[in-house]
């Protein structure tokens, strides 16, 4: 999900800022090792977000 969000570094700051002290999160990202290059253009957008 986060791969969804422009800030994903205020993002993680806010999953730290409501996580116990002590806890744990486990986050799964879709990942192609295969590729050499991720192409990302952020002014693709569609009406759902």
């Amino acid at each position: 999900m986060l791969e969804h969000i422009p800030n994903d570094a205020k993002a993680m700051s806010e999953l730290m800022r409501v996580m116990k002290k002590t806890g744990v999160s486990l986050l799964q990202v879709p990942i192609d090792m295969k590729l050499e290059e991720t192409f990302e253009d952020p002014s693709i957008v569609t009406p759902e977000g």
